[in-house]
C-alpha cells in the first residue's frame, strides 16, 4: 500500500480512537459522578477536565497499537542500517525489537496486576463502578503507562541514537542484540521484584483482614 495511503488511514484511526476513547472516558465518568462530586469535586469544569483527562490517558493503549501496526506494515524494504550507542543493526531488526519489546512489557504488566486488581479489588476502587470491558481497558492504560515509563528511562539507553563522530559500543549487530538482551533481562528483573512486592502485599492485606 502506498505510503501516503498508509499515513492518511492512521490519521484517520487516531481520530476515530480520540472519539472511541472519550466515549468510554464518559461513561465512566458520568456512571461515577456521585462519587467524584462528593470525594473530588462538584465543580463542573473540573469534572470535565477529569473526563478530558481520562481520555487522554485511555488514548495511549491505541496509539501503542498504531505504532506497532505502522512498524509492521512499513517494515524498511531498502535494507538500511540503524545505528545505537550498542552497536548497528540492519532497520528491519530494529524495527521488529522495538515492537517485540513493547508486547514483552505489555504482557508481563498484565500478568503481574491481574490478579490483584481484579480478584482482590483495591479500597480505593471499591467505590468506582467499572464493567468488565473498562476493567480490562483500565488494565491496558496501566500497562501503557508502564510501557513508557520503561521505554523512555530505561530502553531509551540501548536505542540512543549516538552522534556521529562517537563510535558504538559494541560489535554493529552482536553490540545491539546483547545491549537489547541486557535491556529485557534489566526490564524482566524489574517485573519479578514488582510481582514479589504486590504479592507480600496482598499477603499482608490478607492477615490484616483476618
Amino acid at each position: 500500500m502506498n505510503p501516503d495511503t498508509l499515513g492518511l488511514l492512521f490519521n484517520v484511526l487516531t481520530i476515530a480512537s480520540a472519539l472511541f476513547v472519550l466515549w468510554i472516558a464518559g461513561r465512566i465518568v458520568l456512571r461515577n459522578l456521585s462519587f467524584i462530586q462528593n470525594k473530588i469535586s462538584s465543580n463542573l469544569a473540573i469534572q470535565v477536565l477529569i473526563w478530558i483527562g481520562l481520555g487522554e490517558i485511555f488514548i495511549i493503549p491505541l496509539l501503542d497499537l498504531a505504532e506497532y501496526i505502522q512498524r509492521i506494515t512499513m517494515l524498511p524494504s531498502d535494507r538500511g542500517v540503524a545505528y545505537t550507542l550498542w552497536g548497528s543493526v540492519p532497520a528491519l531488526v530494529y524495527e521488529l525489537s522495538t515492537v517485540f519489546t513493547g508486547l514483552f512489557i505489555y504482557s508481563a504488566t498484565v500478568m503481574i496486576i491481574w490478579k490483584p486488581l481484579f480478584r482482590r479489588v483495591p479500597p480505593i476502587f471499591e467505590s468506582i463502578q467499572l464493567n468488565s470491558f473498562e476493567k480490562v481497558y483500565s488494565l491496558l492504560v496501566i500497562a501503557a503507562l508502564v510501557n513508557h515509563f520503561i521505554r523512555i528511562i530505561i530502553l531509551g539507553v540501548t536505542w540512543q541514537q549516538p552522534p556521529l563522530e562517537v563510535e558504538s559500543l559494541g560489535n554493529e549487530t552482536g553490540g545491539f542484540i546483547a545491549g537489547w538482551l541486557t535491556s529485557l533481562l534489566l526490564v524482566a528483573t524489574i517485573f519479578y521484584v514488582t510481582s514479589r512486592l504486590i504479592e507480600r502485599q496482598i499477603k499482608k492485606m490478607g492477615e490484616i483482614s483476618e
